[in-house]
């Protein structure tokens, strides 16, 4: 059993772990680094969803139930709402709902994001309607 494992000498072995050490470290760094772009880009789809919901106030505009509005980014550019670093690099727009709450019969209005980054992000159900 011995001979069979005498080319694995110590310098070897060294260099064996070094490299299985330098790996690991590459994809922790790897993942890390993804993990911080992610948060970026989440972080401005919240910003819209909250800069959506004062452009809706501000322009003192009506939703009824079941129905859809959709804000564009531009819109939120144009009334200076928007801050955000990304705000050139990708287009993007909010989607206003509202849905009455059959248990307590009231109507709840919900803001969602949706973001397209060139081929760096995009929101999940984003479409180019």
């Amino acid at each position: 059993f011995m001979g069979s494992l005498k080319w694995l000498t110590r310098g070897r072995l060294i260099l064996i772990a070094g490299t299985i050490i330098v790996v690991v470290i590459g994809i922790i760094t790897f993942n890390t680094i993804k993990n911080k772009n992610i948060k970026k880009y989440r972080d401005f789809e919240e910003e819209i969803k909250i800069e959506a919901k004062n452009y809706f106030e501000i322009k003192n505009m009506d939703i009824d139930d079941g129905e859809e509005i959709k804000i564009d980014l531009d819109k939120l550019k144009k009334q200076k709402l928007i801050s955000n670093e990304l705000q050139n690099k990708c287009k993007g727009y909010a989607v206003v709902t509202s849905d009455r709450d059959i248990y307590s019969d009231e109507y709840k209005i919900t803001y969602s994001a949706y973001i397209k980054c060139g081929n760096k992000y995009q929101t999940p159900n984003y479409s180019e309607y």
